[in-house]
Parts: structure tokens; C-alpha cells; sequence
């Protein structure tokens, strides 16, 4: 039995809260037009920290030193992500293309790992 809907599910508290995050943020002073990291980037950490938060267990948050090792993986460090959020939440229709590619990301690779399990 695949844990895929689950890490959908255990998605939904982290968007709530990054939508409340773009909603903050968009009444505060405009921040660059220019992203401070690539969207690339910032599809492929936050899949990781999906996944990762999935591993460790729906209820909990990635511990500081996983978040920090994905975050690094991907050439960033905590003051990086934490100025690319704050564009995200600035820019919210950026940020809503995003994590359309975030969620598109996670739905492949639940098919795959069900693809896999059907041929065993």
C-alpha cells in the first residue's frame, strides 16, 4: 500500500501556512522582481523537504539538520531559502506557478512508485 496520499495530505498544513505566509508577506514593502533563486531550485527543495517530512512522520516538522543537509544538497543555506520565501510571498502568483510544479513533481513519483508496486 503506497503512503503517496498521505504525503499529499501532510502537504496540505505546510500550504495552508505558506498561503497565510503570501498573504503577510504581499502587504509588506515589494521585494525585487528577480527571484533570489531559481525556480528549479526551489521545485527541487521544496519536493525534498516534502519527502523528507514525510519520512519522518506526517505530525513532525524536518528536523533543522535534514532541512539544512537538502537545503545544501541544492547550493543553498537557511538565510537563501528563508530571502527566496520572502520573494514567494511577495510575489504570490509566482509562487502559486511554483508549487503547481512542486505538486506535479510529487504526483509523478507517486505514479512511478505505484507503477513499480503494480509489477511486483
Amino acid at each position: 500500500m503506497s503512503d503517496w496520499p498521505a504525503l499529499l495530505d501532510a502537504a496540505r498544513p505546510i500550504s495552508a501556512l505558506l498561503l497565510l505566509l503570501l498573504v503577510v508577506g504581499a502587504c509588506s514593502n515589494p521585494i525585487a522582481e528577480t527571484p533570489p533563486v531559481q525556480d528549479s531550485v526551489m521545485v527541487d527543495v521544496l519536493v525534498d523537504l516534502h519527502l523528507a517530512e514525510r519520512r519522518h512522520a506526517l505530525e513532525q516538522d524536518v528536523g533543522r539538520p535534514l532541512r539544512d543537509s537538502i537545503l545544501t544538497r541544492h547550493g543553498l543555506d537557511a538565510d537563501a531559502y528563508g530571502e527566496a520565501m520572502a520573494y514567494f510571498a511577495a510575489h504570490p502568483d509566482r509562487y502559486a506557478a511554483l508549487y503547481g510544479d512542486v505538486v506535479d513533481r510529487l504526483r509523478a513519483a507517486r505514479e512511478r512508485l505505484d507503477t513499480l508496486q503494480t509489477v511486483r
